[in-house]
């Protein structure tokens, strides 16, 4: 080979690797910039794409690649996710494929208007889990949602309603539909970490949810299970909901009790991993083999002592055998929470591994292994959408979306896209530019 076909191919090469790079790096979790969490989020974005996590006919969305439902919980996730996607810049309004911030939404809400509703004791209730072709709940006609599906649906509601009043009338509509199912969920709540995401939710639509919350403050006061020398109260401890309530919500309006006692969870989790050197994510989430979805549990109350690091399905404790997996949800939120150190970047870097073409991946085992997922469940939207939320959380300064904030779709973040679009042009351009003076060389013969 000529050395102009050389110095051509390796101006390609490197074209190539320019266009890559911009499409699908991964930054490493220590370089914890405004760019490395967009290249998260738009890898995370990845699942929400028509064909992938959505339909392309209906633009619903599917809980994961394997499963064509989703539930209220799911529906939730896809509206949460498309209004961090505008926040950040992912997407504009409108786009000429159709798939915009306005036309995703748009889709979500007819899909809500017009989704078929049961009777339970002759109250409308919405169905347990809907199609994502639109055709309604096909083989889940007998089942019907309850109160922490519908409580993470309020709130993406009420966040749609706060980020774009144009909405607001139709969200509302949606929300009276259901509204005496709402009626009688919004009184079965405890004392909890669900029980506080529920009870925020529920307050956020007019209810009562005072005992719930009062309840929670107490517990600073109440007994408490020593874990690697971090005292939690000795109530059901799952890292899910501590992350969706900061993330999710008003900051301004989480107590502090809440902000706290979720730390002592993080921290709880960074001390095993010190202690142990396991990729301590704890969670729960899809699993690849029966059960299939676990709740990896901290400490649970209703099992054997000590009845920490568990994983309970019904009576039975199923770890040891059942091998825990590092969620990668958990992994970003940190991250994104609690800032960049040894822990963190150890287990974002270890979910950044799991990057690919349908988003990021369910999880590790916690020495970093790769757990036999199929293809279709190693993907889900609670995943990817909890990586968006953890983006734009990290991106805007930990400005949660639920209650007014101030922000709304007119004054989303369009800076750091259009930043990263000029570098790679400039970057491509000059590339380019070798290209051709090389070409034009005469030193460089084609012939």
């Amino acid at each position: 080979m000529n050395s102009c076909r050389r110095s051509s191919l390796g101006v390609l090469l490197l074209l190539m690797l320019a266009t890559s790079l911009f499409a699908s790096s991964v930054f490493a979790a220590s370089a914890q910039t405004n760019s490395s969490w967009l290249n998260w989020a738009s890898i995370a974005w990845r699942y929400f794409q028509p064909g992938v996590g959505i339909n392309p006919t209906t633009g619903l969305n599917r809980a994961n690649l394997d499963w064509d439902y989703a539930t209220d919980w799911d529906i939730a996730s896809s509206i949460i996710s498309v209004i961090m996607a505008r926040r950040i810049g992912l997407i504009g309004d409108t786009t000429p494929t159709g798939w915009g911030y306005r036309d995703r939404i748009n889709r979500i809400l007819s899909g809500l208007e017009d989704r078929p509703l049961g009777t339970v004791n002759g109250v409308p209730w919405p169905y347990w889990a809907y199609n994502w072709n639109g055709s309604g709940c096909g083989t889940y006609c007998d089942n019907y949602t309850g109160a922490a599906d519908s409580a993470r649906l309020l709130i993406a509601l009420n966040m749609l309603r706060n980020f774009d009043q144009s909405y607001a009338t139709r969200v509302e509509a949606i929300y009276e539909r259901a509204k005496g199912a709402y009626d009688v969920m919004a009184h079965e709540f405890g004392v909890g970490y669900y029980q506080y995401y529920m009870a925020m939710a529920y307050e956020e639509w007019g209810y009562n949810e005072t005992a719930s919350l009062q309840g929670f403050e107490e517990l600073k006061n109440s007994s408490t299970i020593n874990v690697y020398g971090i005292h939690i109260p000795a109530i059901s401890t799952i890292a899910e909901p501590t992350v969706l309530v900061l993330l999710e919500l008003n900051r301004s309006l989480v107590s502090p009790t809440f902000a706290d006692l979720a730390q002592r969870i993080y921290e709880t989790q960074e001390a095993r991993y010190s202690n142990t050197g396991l990729l301590t994510a704890w969670s729960e989430g899809e699993y690849f083999k029966p059960p299939y979805y676990v709740y990896e549990t901290i400490y649970d109350p209703d099992v054997p002592y000590p009845g920490t690091w568990v994983i309970p399905i019904g009576n039975q404790v199923l770890v040891p055998p059942l091998r825990p997996i590092m969620y990668t949800k958990i992994a970003f939120s940190y991250l994104a929470i609690y800032g960049s150190n040894a822990y963190t970047n150890a287990l974002a870097d270890t979910a950044l591994s799991l990057a690919g073409p349908s988003g990021f991946g369910e999880g590790t085992f916690e020495d970093g292994s790769r757990a036999p997922w199929s293809q279709g469940s190693l993907y889900s939207d609670k995943t990817n959408g909890l990586v968006l939320a953890a983006s734009a959380y990290a991106l805007t300064g930990g400005n949660a979306m639920s209650a007014t904030t101030g922000e709304s779709a007119a004054s989303t973040n369009t800076a750091i896209p259009i930043l990263l679009a000029v570098t790679v042009t400039i970057t491509i351009v000059a590339l380019v530019m070798i290209f051709n003076r090389r070409r034009k060389d005469p030193r460089y013969n084609l012939n």
